[in-house]
């Protein structure tokens, strides 16, 4: 049968494959799935012509030998392989043309400098470390990719279904690195380092709609429970930066900076549960930056519930319809959209005294330039200013 273009033996009790597959030289496609006793194929080098070849969910320990060579793979399905030990990109980059790679789960993929898989467009798999996934991400790209499901750092049981393009982070020892995301990110999860990140920052991801996604309860307490800073910037689809439900995790929190989000509506967004939530005073916040924020509408509309608990001066940039550069009076629309802690250009505060605006729920008082003295000499001032 030279010239068989598909052989597919999926779903068969087959256990090995005979040496005399190595003559297909015409073969296109090689469909393998859900054959679990398959434990031995033999070269593939001589399939030139070969495609296809999925192996999802089979018994082989190994990458079958000769599948560097196979110069015209568009498509390797390797998920679900169980016993399969160890694969390097490396082994797989001479695929000049492979568009979709999946790897099973539980297999941490090695990937070294100059490997790379320019015409991928589907790919899923769990990456070694933050390194190899820096490197993936700039050496890719993204802007072909239909679909990803990348994990870094620690084998998984399965991905989250229905995520089409979605970054795991299952790593402990992440400390003072900078993680690089696809700017066409849709969905990023972060497991078991949440309690111990301090510094969170998030920029130019177009495609990035929430940080933290509530379902089906509160969150839990220790998440973010060591965040100090926290910076978004340019993720032009977000419109709420910080779910209600999180603000009880934010206790250590000390800076929060939102940098040109065009759509970004609240800064703490209100919750559709029924029960009332419990207030919230920031207890070591000492920085809030907005900044280019056009279609803000409030930092919290939820009443009563966010506190600030302290006497400070800000300095909000391109915030709602002010613009800096605009030689008019504050508008009272404006002064009530801040809640009025607001200060104009030249550092002066708007007024002083007591505010509570129940459009915002939130109590405030403004201080003036001397008390603002005070408070630094004290070493509790709290800034709010432009960047």
């Amino acid at each position: 049968m030279p010239e068989l273009k598909v052989l597919d033996l999926s779903r068969t009790s087959i256990q090995a494959l005979p040496n005399s597959i190595t003559n297909l030289e015409n073969l296109f496609a090689l469909r393998l799935e859900w054959c679990e006793r398959l434990r031995y194929l033999p070269s593939l080098a001589k399939l030139r012509a070969l495609k296809k070849l999925d192996l999802h969910c089979t018994g082989i320990d190994v990458v079958p030998q000769g599948v560097e060579k196979l110069i015209s793979l568009e498509y390797l399905d390797l998920y679900n392989c169980k016993s399969l030990k160890e694969i390097s990109m490396g082994m797989l980059s001479n695929l000049s043309h492979l568009q979709y790679l999946v790897v099973d789960t539980k297999l941490k993929i090695t990937l070294n400098k100059d490997e790379r898989l320019s015409k991928l467009e589907t790919f899923h798999g769990v990456l070694n470390d933050i390194q190899g996934f820096n490197y993936f991400v700039k050496s890719q790209d993204f802007q072909i990719f239909i679909n990803y499901r990348i994990a870094v750092g620690a084998a998984m049981y399965k991905f989250i279904r229905d995520q089409k393009k979605l970054v795991v982070l299952i790593y402990n020892d992440i400390g003072g690195e900078c993680i690089l995301l696809p700017d066409n990110i849709e969905d990023l999860c972060i497991y078991a380092l949440l309690g111990k990140l301090e510094d969170l920052s998030l920029r130019k991801l177009p495609n990035l709609s929430v940080l933290v996604r509530v379902e089906g309860g509160a969150t839990p307490r220790h998440v973010f429970s060591n965040l100090k800073s926290l910076y978004t910037a340019e993720c032009s689809r977000m419109r709420k930066l910080l779910p209600l439900e999180l603000l009880q995790a934010l206790q250590n929190i000390e800076k929060i900076e939102v940098y040109c989000c065009e759509q970004m509506e609240e800064i703490i967004a209100s919750s559709d549960s029924d029960a009332s939530p419990d207030k919230f005073t920031f207890p070591k916040l000492k920085e809030l930056k907005l900044s280019f924020l056009p279609q803000l509408k409030s930092i919290c509309s939820a009443k009563g519930v966010v506190d600030f608990n302290f006497s400070i001066p800000i300095l909000a940039q391109s915030v709602g319809n002010w613009r800096k550069e605009s030689q008019d009076p504050v508008s009272d629309e404006l002064q009530v959209l801040l809640n009025p802690f607001f200060c104009v250009d030249d550092g002066e505060a708007i007024e002083e005294g007591d505010t509570d605006d129940d459009a915002n729920g939130v109590d405030f008082k403004i201080a003036s330039n001397g008390e603002r003295q005070q408070e630094k000499e004290r070493g509790k001032s709290t800034n709010i200013h432009a960047l």
